[in-house]
C-alpha cells in the first residue's frame, strides 16, 4: 500500500485532478480505512475504498465517467479464481468485462489513469 503522504502529494500536484475530498479515514493499531472521492479535469470521478484489518487488505478503485458510467473497476475481492492474478483483476466498462490486473495500490491506478489522459 502506498503512503498517505505520497497520495496526497501526488493529488495536490496533478495536472489532472480538479478537487478532491476524503470521505473517511481512520486508523488505529490494527486498522486502516481510506475512502476518497477524486474529480478529474474532464469531469471524471474515482471512488476509492482501501482498508487494512489485522493484516487483511481490501480494495476497490472505481472510475466513471461524469455521466456515471463506468470505464474501469478495480478490486481484490475474491471471485474470478481462474484469473492468474487473483484475486486482483479489473472490470472494464459495463462490468462484464473482467481481466487480469496488476494495478493493486491507488498510485498504480492513478498513473493508469494519468496515461490514459494523456494517450487522448
Amino acid at each position: 500500500m502506498t503512503s498517505e503522504t505520497e497520495i496526497f502529494n501526488w493529488l495536490d500536484n496533478s495536472d489532472i485532478v480538479s478537487n478532491y475530498q476524503v470521505l473517511e479515514f481512520q486508523e488505529d493499531e490494527v486498522s486502516f480505512i481510506l475512502k476518497l472521492k477524486i474529480e478529474f479535469i474532464d469531469k471524471s470521478e474515482l471512488f476509492t475504498r482501501e482498508s487494512i484489518k489485522r493484516n487483511l487488505r481490501k480494495y476497490s478503485f472505481h472510475w466513471q465517467s461524469g455521466d456515471g458510467v463506468l470505464i474501469v473497476r478495480w478490486d481484490n475481492a475474491q471471485h474470478h479464481r481462474e484469473l492468474s492474478t487473483f484475486p486482483h483483476h479489473r472490470h472494464e466498462h459495463d462490468g462484464s468485462n473482467v481481466q487480469e490486473n496488476e494495478e493493486v495500490t491507488l498510485l498504480d491506478i492513478l498513473k493508469f489513469i494519468l496515461k490514459k489522459f494523456f494517450k487522448s
